[in-house]
């Protein structure tokens, strides 16, 4: 990475940084973008050039802080398991390498501000859709396969309950124990699947 690369990465992290303080002090909604400029110490247009719009600060990063990016890639560094068990490795590999406190804070700055929060469901949507496509490829299926989908979704939810589990106790368990917990949960009882 070269010097402006370097530069850039910074100012990014610090407007991000800034951001967060900010949203977590006054709300979400009462933060303008001209205050965010101020405190990271860069110009409007600044912050335009790396954030497009105030959404943006606090989603872009949620899926590098928290999910199926790593989730995918760990997923494929399992490519000789058994799918259940690259999955439970992906997402254990995920809770133990990649949540901190930093999470704990976006998170519940998300869960006060119903804009950013109904955006989030859509970089869920995406990440599924993603995840989707590496199980699809592996088991030689569609992408739009049920099954697909359904394993898709079950590995996020699986996901989404040990990070839930983690973030309502942080200091109880280290992010990977809590996931290891419900992953060994699950495969021990029998699952109810609707039916009819």
């Amino acid at each position: 990475m070269g010097l402006r690369e370097k530069k850039a990465a910074r100012t990014r992290e610090r407007i991000r940084h800034e951001a967060v303080k900010l949203f977590s002090r006054r709300g979400y909604e009462a933060t303008t973008v001209e205050q965010i400029a101020e405190a990271a110490e860069v110009g409007t247009s600044t912050l335009y050039r790396f954030y497009p719009t105030k959404d943006s600060i606090l989603l872009r990063h949620m899926p590098n802080l928290l999910l199926a990016p790593t989730l995918r890639k760990r997923f494929a560094t399992h490519p000789d398991e058994e799918l259940g068990l690259a999955l439970g490795h992906a997402i254990y590999d995920t809770a133990a390498s990649g949540w901190n406190r930093e999470v704990l804070v976006i998170r519940d700055i998300l869960d006060r501000s119903p804009g950013p929060r109904a955006r989030l469901w859509d970089t869920v949507e995406e990440e599924r859709t993603q995840l989707a496509e590496v199980i699809a490829e592996r088991v030689g299926k569609a992408p739009s396969d049920t099954w697909v989908v359904f394993t898709a979704w079950a590995a996020l939810l699986v996901w989404s309950m040990a990070a839930d589990a983690w973030r309502a106790n942080p200091d109880a368990l280290s992010p990977g124990k809590v996931a290891e917990q419900i992953i060994s949960q699950l495969a021990g009882n029998d699952v109810v699947i609707p039916r009819l």
